[in-house]
C-alpha cells in the first residue's frame, strides 16, 4: 500500500500534550501579533482516549487572511498549506505527509467553529463513557479502512455530528448563567505529566476552591480520579482570577495550568 496514508489508532500517549506545547511555542512566534490563542483539540487532547497519533491544534488569529502571508514560513518548518480544506473560514496546515504528525486549524476570532471544537473536546472529557464509545468506533473503522482515510473519516461523521449536538446542549444546560454574565471564568486544565499530584495536593485543592467566597465551580471528567479534566469557576475580574489561581495548591506547584475566559466569547491569554 505504498503511497497511501495508513489509518492507525493507538492507546493514549501522555507525550501528545507535550508535543502540543512544543508546536504552539513555535506557532505563536511565527504568527506573531496575529496570534490570539491556541487550543489542543481532537482526540489527542482527551486524556485516556485512543487516537490517531496526530496533534490537532486550533489557532485563533485576529485576521484570517493574514495567515496566507505565512504559508512560506510554515513550509520552512514542515507544514503544508491546504487552504480552507472543506471548512469555510479556516486555514488548514498538515505536517508529515502520509506519516502525519500535526494538523493546524486556523480560525479568525468569533468563528463558530472555535466553540464547536472546544465543546466537543470538553464534552468528551466530562463524559468518559461517551469517549469510550468513540474510541471503539475509531478502532473498528481503522481496522476496516486501514488504507482508506476518506472512508474512515466518513464513518465517524454521523457520530461526530451527534456529539456536536449533545455538546452544545450540555454547555447550555450545565452552565446556563455563563451565557449572560460578563464575569470571568477560570478554567483549570492542561495537566503537567512531569509533576505528579498526590492525595494531599488534590484534597488541598478542592478545600481551597470550596473556601473561596462567592465562587461557584464545576468539576469536569477526570479530576475526581486525578487524571486530568477541567474545573471552571467564577471571578469578578482578571486580577481576582489570577490571585485565586496563583494561590491554588496544584497551580502553585505547577501541576496544572489555567486560562481565563468570558464564556462563548474569547479566552484571555494570561501567560
Amino acid at each position: 500500500m505504498n503511497g497511501k496514508r495508513k489509518v492507525e489508532v493507538i492507546p493514549y500517549d501522555k507525550e501528545w500534550n507535550n508535543e502540543y506545547y512544543k508546536a504552539v511555542k513555535v506557532l505563536s512566534d511565527l504568527f506573531s501579533e496575529n496570534f490570539v490563542e491556541s487550543h489542543h483539540i481532537g482526540s489527542t487532547a482527551i486524556i485516556g482516549l485512543m487516537a490517531k497519533p496526530v496533534i490537532d491544534i486550533l489557532v485563533v488569529v485576529k485576521k484570517i487572511d493574514d495567515v496566507d502571508l505565512k504559508n512560506s514560513d510554515m513550509s520552512h518548518i514542515g507544514y503544508e498549506a491546504k487552504g480552507e480544506n472543506g471548512i469555510s473560514g479556516r486555514r488548514f496546515f498538515i505536517k508529515g505527509g502520509n506519516n502525519r504528525t500535526h494538523h493546524i486549524h486556523c480560525f479568525q476570532e468569533g468563528n463558530k467553529e472555535i466553540k464547536r471544537h472546544i465543546n466537543f473536546r470538553d464534552y468528551m472529557i466530562a463524559h468518559p463513557t461517551e469517549a469510550e464509545k468513540y474510541a471503539e468506533l475509531k478502532r473498528k473503522l481503522s481496522e476496516k479502512y486501514t488504507y482508506d482515510i476518506s472512508s474512515y473519516v466518513e464513518g465517524k461523521n454521523d457520530y461526530i455530528r451527534e456529539i456536536d449536538r449533545k455538546a452544545e446542549e450540555w454547555v447550555d444546560k450545565e452552565y446556563p448563567y455563563m451565557k449572560e454574565t460578563k464575569k470571568l471564568f477560570v478554567r483549570i486544565d492542561e495537566k503537567n505529566e512531569n509533576i505528579k499530584m498526590n492525595d494531599s495536593d488534590f484534597t488541598s485543592h478542592i478545600r481551597y476552591l470550596n473556601e473561596i467566597a462567592e465562587t461557584r465551580f464545576f468539576i469536569g471528567g477526570g479530576f475526581e480520579k486525578q487524571e486530568g479534566g477541567m474545573i471552571i469557576f467564577e471571578a469578578n475580574n482578571v486580577n481576582e482570577a489570577k490571585s485565586i489561581c496563583d494561590r491554588d495548591p496544584i497551580i502553585f506547584k505547577g501541576i496544572y495550568k489555567y486560562s481565563l475566559l468570558q464564556w462563548k466569547t474569547k479566552i484571555i491569554n494570561v501567560d
